[in-house]
């Protein structure tokens, strides 16, 4: 099953910039105004922030170990896969370790979105190559023969969503922020 997945881009669409030259204009006109209130509030804001670390304790060693539990993220088929969370980005999804019961080789020392989808007698999953910058892969977890399989790598985006089409095929759409990227998986 997993040697079959094949993927391509079938459209890429630029979002609109509704923005015309008036409104610009005018916006960068007030950010020029307001930009020195901004560093003036900013500054005030750290100097108050330093005021009061000042007056705080200092973290002991057994405040800084936090050890979160592993949770149940799916059952498929006999396969129970586990999550444990690892971080968040600022204002963003969070990301996880998994692993698997009984253990499928390919899932450890990596970082997985929250994002699934499970199709046929596996799963499809996020990678995240890195949290600095969306790089992820498009990674099926195939339980019957317990193989990972990586799909489609380098997608720039974390935020995705799939739907099967009437011909059977996948579509994922990964909104990159400025672009709409679409991709045909085909089973």
């Amino acid at each position: 099953m997993t040697k079959d997945i094949k993927t391509r881009l079938i459209s890429q669409i630029k979002k609109k910039d509704s923005d015309n030259l008036v409104q610009r204009v005018l916006k960068d006109i007030l950010t020029i105004i307001v930009y020195p209130f901004v560093i003036i509030f900013g500054l005030l804001t750290m100097v108050l922030a330093f005021i009061i670390s000042l007056f705080q304790k200092p973290e002991t060693l057994e405040t800084k170990v936090n050890e979160e539990p592993w949770t149940i993220l799916t059952q498929i088929d006999e396969v129970t896969i586990w999550k444990k969370f690892r971080g968040e980005i600022r204002f963003g999804p969070e990301y996880y370790d998994f692993k698997t019961e009984p253990v499928i080789p390919g899932l450890e020392n990596k970082i997985f979105g929250d994002w699934l989808y499970r199709h046929g007698q596996g799963i499809f999953l996020q990678q995240w190559n890195n949290t600095d910058r969306p790089s992820t892969t498009l990674v099926y977890l195939d339980t019957k023969d317990k193989k990972v399989k990586n799909i489609k790598d380098s997608i720039n985006s974390v935020l995705w969503d799939i739907v099967e089409r009437e011909d059977k095929k996948l579509e994922l759409k990964c909104d990159t922020g400025d672009r709409i990227l679409k991709y045909e998986v085909e089973l």
